[in-house]
């Protein structure tokens, strides 16, 4: 019984149709309409065997460029082949019998009174129609019909040459309706993510009874685990799961992790994957690796700030004040002295750098020419050129890290 064929790598580009392969004999091995499982876990129809290194797709390649991947091709086409040809050998045999000992037993017969017929089961038998055609019946209904044409099946594949379950991993078997999640409205259910024998396919989670590490997002493990999960193997030892959860589970959208792992040397951490959903939110971070969104912006009274995932942080804002006494003799000019500090609209982790500005500069102004830092305020000195009580204003700009 023929086996899925991987041998070799093939070499894949986004967009085409065109798949390259290497170490690979497809001539012999492939056919017209068998489907071939490729990198970004789509299966694609075989709409031609160009030679043994080049099958053409019948629809493009949809994930992205890859070279020297892994792939499999599935012999559904290989296993009819073999039940056809099984089938034309017995058609041969049974006209060898029908022309010569047997000639004129097997009259043309219907599916009520097949040809070849039970004598206390007369409606189940095999039936011959004429036009080299065999019909095979039960209960007066044909189940089968073998021709020059092929083999057509009119019942459900059952029996141990088909998947016994949906997760069932034996080599030569049919792939069911729904085997590893394929062509279902309803895909099995894994109940541990850390389980290293979940075969290649599409599964759902169901909350709460699901075992092992689960995403964490904003430094916190998933409560709610409803989502989808696609388990990718590149053998027997490495092993990637991408998982979305669905909008309901605890977030007005869908965010997707993936993660890898290798029997003997465990999984990776999750990581969260960044799209137009969740570039924007609170950050976080675990270890130096960000939880949350990739930036963060925010306003109070203090003025404004943004966070960046790698922890950078820019707070901006202004300081007035009113009556400032300037008397202190200070680079060819007069200082303040202390004054009242601005707070930050964000804290950092530590004392940041700080450029200032003065807003407007008139006759009476003075403008900030240095600055005590803390991680949370800035606290400015006043210069001008002549000493006096003025009001004063400025603008600045605090860049430093919130961790």
């Amino acid at each position: 019984m023929p086996t899925w064929y991987s041998d070799g790598t093939v070499s894949v580009t986004n967009g085409n149709t065109t798949v390259t392969g290497s170490g690979t004999a497809w001539v012999a091995s492939v056919k017209l309409g068998q489907a071939i499982y490729l990198p970004d876990g789509r299966l694609y129809e075989i709409a031609v065997v160009v030679s043994n290194t080049q099958i053409t797709l019948a629809t493009p390649y949809q994930g992205s460029t890859q070279t020297g991947a892994v792939y499999q091709i599935l012999p559904i086409d290989g296993l009819l082949e073999e039940a056809s040809n099984a089938l034309f050998s017995a058609i041969d045999t049974m006209r060898g019998h029908n022309e010569g000992t047997l000639a004129g037993r097997f009259p043309v017969g219907t599916n009520a009174q097949p040809s070849v017929r039970g004598a206390s089961d007369g409606n189940t038998g095999v039936n011959l129609p004429g036009g080299d055609v065999l019909d095979f019946v039960t209960n007066a209904i044909r189940r089968a019909r073998l021709s020059s044409a092929g083999l057509q099946l009119d019942a459900p594949l059952i029996g141990t040459a088909v998947m016994a379950s949906l997760t069932d991993t034996t080599g030569g078997k049919v792939v069911t309706n729904g085997g590893h999640g394929l062509g279902t409205l309803t895909p099995p259910a894994v109940t541990d993510l850390d389980a290293f024998d979940t075969p290649n396919g599409w599964y759902r989670t169901i909350s709460p009874s699901l075992a092992g590490v689960r995403p964490t997002h904003s430094g916190a493990a998933l409560s709610s685990v409803y989502g989808f999960l696609h388990v990718q193997r590149y053998d027997n030892g490495g092993i990637k799961q991408v998982y979305t959860s669905v909008a309901n589970a605890g977030f007005a959208s869908m965010r997707t992790w993936e993660r890898e792992g290798t029997i003997g040397g465990g999984w990776n951490p999750w990581r969260e994957n960044y799209s137009t959903r969740n570039v924007l939110g609170a950050v976080s971070q675990s270890g130096g690796s960000p939880t949350g969104g990739l930036f963060e912006y925010g306003s109070n009274a203090n003025g404004s700030y943004l966070r960046l995932a790698d922890g950078t942080q820019i707070c901006w804002g202004s300081q007035s004040l009113s009556s400032i006494a300037i008397g202190v003799a200070y680079a060819g000019g007069f200082r303040s002295g202390s004054v009242a500090s601005a707070n930050f609209p964000a804290p950092f982790a530590a004392s940041p750098n700080v450029n200032s500005d003065t807003n407007d500069i008139a006759t009476g102004d003075a403008i900030p020419v240095s600055a005590v830092r803390t991680s949370t305020t800035v606290q400015f000195r006043w210069w001008r050129a002549e000493a006096g009580t003025v009001d004063v204003n400025a603008s600045y700009t605090a860049i430093g890290r919130w961790f």
